[in-house]
């Protein structure tokens, strides 16, 4: 379960981080586009389903470490 949980991560992390470009709708489409074929459906539906929470915990996080993010 765990390398589930690092592939979903990971994915996020290379859309949100590393492209830089994508925005936040394209990296949604892109995750259901992969939910249930590169990335387990049900982990994929539970971060898509708390996007927003998500979110500002992210912002909360990088705020405090003074990090700019493209999430």
């Amino acid at each position: 379960p765990h390398a589930k949980i690092v592939a979903v991560a990971d994915v996020l992390d290379s859309l949100t981080y590393r492209k830089g470009t994508w925005d936040t709708g394209q990296v949604r489409d892109e995750l259901k586009r992969s939910s249930g074929t590169l990335l387990d459906a049900e982990l994929t539906a539970l971060l898509l389903r708390n996007w927003a929470r998500i979110q500002e915990i992210c912002g909360q996080v990088n705020t405090h470490n003074h990090i700019n993010t493209h999430f």
